[in-house]
């Protein structure tokens, strides 16, 4: 039985703090989240507020849904939201900017090719159409490995395999795991935890900083 990999993507929406400054999504459960909020502990139950005003919507294993400040975002395992200024060196990492539309789209390369990311932390790897791999001159078909892949239109063939590089500005992971889909899905290549999962993130004011890990 072939291993179905899920990609359809938890896009994260971050909200700019006011009462509280610091939030830390520490463990998740169904209808309850424990936060630290400027360094204390809160156990949040659905519909309830902290002293602080953040609201808990929804909950369970993988994501909170808060409100803060009046606005609502999604937040997963292990998130830090600051409302502190971003101080950040060329030499200490890569930040990139909220969109309008709330998500992010940094621009990188695979394998030395420029490619537009979106990033997408539901998605098991980096994922990509077959057009966008054909690009970037993967040998998808040949080198990677058919699996059977669960999408937001139902389950469709893919096809796993290595990248050589993936670099956002002066952070290089090497050996990421992606898959290809056939057809014209994803319309754009998702940044997911296979090379997330190789770095430091940290989200404040709307941008979310990432940092080498060592």
């Amino acid at each position: 039985m072939k291993k179905i990999v899920y990609i359809a993507g938890l896009l994260l929406s971050f909200s700019m703090l006011a009462h509280a400054t610091e939030i830390t999504v520490m463990a998740l459960f169904k209808d309850k989240a424990m936060l630290v909020i400027d360094g204390k502990k809160r156990l949040v139950k659905k519909d309830k507020r902290t002293p602080e005003g953040v609201l808990l919507i929804t909950a369970n294993s993988e994501v909170a849904v808060l409100e803060v400040d009046g606005k609502t975002g999604k937040y997963s395992l292990g998130t830090h939201i600051s409302a502190a200024p971003v101080e950040l060196s060329e030499k200490e990492g890569f930040r990139m900017h909220q969109k309008s539309d709330g998500h992010y789209r940094p621009i990188g390369s695979i394998n030395g090719y420029t490619v537009k990311f979106m990033v997408d932390t539901g998605a098991t790897t980096i994922a990509m159409n077959a057009f966008q791999a054909k690009r970037l001159g993967l040998k998808y078909k040949r080198k990677g490995i058919p699996v059977r892949v669960g999408t937001a239109n139902g389950v469709a063939l893919g096809y796993k395999l290595k990248l050589n590089t993936v670099k956002l500005g002066n952070i290089t992971v090497r050996n990421v795991e992606t898959i290809v889909l056939e057809g014209g899905s994803p319309s754009e290549v998702l940044l997911g935890m296979s090379f997330l999962s190789e770095v430091n993130v940290e989200t404040r004011n709307k941008v979310m900083i990432l940092r080498k890990k060592f």
